[in-house]
């Protein structure tokens, strides 16, 4: 059975090894530490599915520990028990993680309020809601990326979008961008108390 005093006596050799640990129930897969030949030691995860060895590194000792490492090893096991292979759980939540990360990072921002605007174009039956959101990505994307939260968006960096279509000669169009931009932030003040709210989210 592996103990702290046990792994920190443990010598590297010329190849990399693995110490077992016994603490573990029959098909719950095991525990082991690896040693590095630097010296490096790391909790490893071991288990079998479909007669195949799979290994799940756990962490680095000591920096997580021997119970942690236990911990760890037995909330995988328990998955094993209920037929549920542990790494594609892992690499489940690794994407549902970062699914909920870059829908954190859209939150408040201009993309996502201009897509609620238009979307509510589309409710009120106004047909121009595909020329609106297509006028909107072409002109202030350029100049202000779409991740940008709402709330930061300056006057300053709407007179850009705006001076831009201007030098080139777009005036008129200019001119609807402008009105968009007005009915869109003022649609987002409207709907502060909305869970999709775009001007006050951090």
């Amino acid at each position: 059975m592996l103990t702290v005093s046990g792994i920190r006596g443990l010598k590297p050799k010329a190849k990399p090894y693995y110490e077992w640990d016994s603490n573990s129930e029959r098909g719950t897969g095991k525990l082991a530490v690896q040693v590095t030949p630097k010296g490096g030691k790391r909790f490893v995860f071991r288990y079998f599915m479909d007669r195949k060895a799979k290994f799940i590194p756990l962490g680095q000792f000591p920096a997580l520990s021997l119970t942690e490492a236990r911990a760890k090893q037995k909330e995988l096991g328990e998955l094993l028990l209920q037929g549920i292979d542990p790494k594609e759980q892992i690499e489940t939540q690794r994407r549902e993680q970062e699914s909920a990360k870059r829908e954190e990072a859209r939150k408040g921002s201009i993309q996502q309020l201009f897509e609620a605007y238009v979307a509510q174009m589309v409710r009120d039956g106004k047909r121009t809601h595909k020329a609106v959101l297509a006028s909107l990505e072409k002109e202030v994307y350029p100049i202000i990326p779409p991740s940008t939260k709402a709330k930061n968006v300056t006057t300053h960096e709407l007179k850009l979008v705006l001076a831009e279509m201007i030098r080139r000669g777009a005036r008129t169009q200019s001119n609807r961008v402008r009105s968009y931009l007005m009915a869109a932030f003022n649609y987002g003040l409207r709907h502060d108390n909305d869970p999709a709210n775009f001007i006050d989210e951090a």
